[in-house]
C-alpha cells in the first residue's frame, strides 16, 4: 500500500506544480490520519510518515 500510494505520489509530482502537489497532500492527510485512528501503532507510523512525504 505504501509503495502504491508513493508511486502515485511521484506521478503527482511529475504531473503538478509544488503548490498543487502541497493542497493534495494536505487533502489527503485528513483522511489517512482519521483511518491511522484504527490502525495499529507501527501502520499508523508508516501513515505519518508517508503524510510528510506527501506534503513535503
Amino acid at each position: 500500500m505504501i509503495k502504491m500510494i508513493n508511486r502515485m505520489v511521484v506521478e503527482a509530482v511529475r504531473n503538478t506544480t509544488t503548490r498543487e502537489v502541497m493542497r493534495v497532500g494536505t487533502g489527503l492527510a485528513a483522511p489517512l490520519k482519521f483511518l491511522s485512528g484504527s490502525m495499529d501503532a507501527k501502520r499508523k507510523g508508516l501513515i505519518n510518515e508517508q503524510n510528510m512525504i506527501a506534503g513535503g
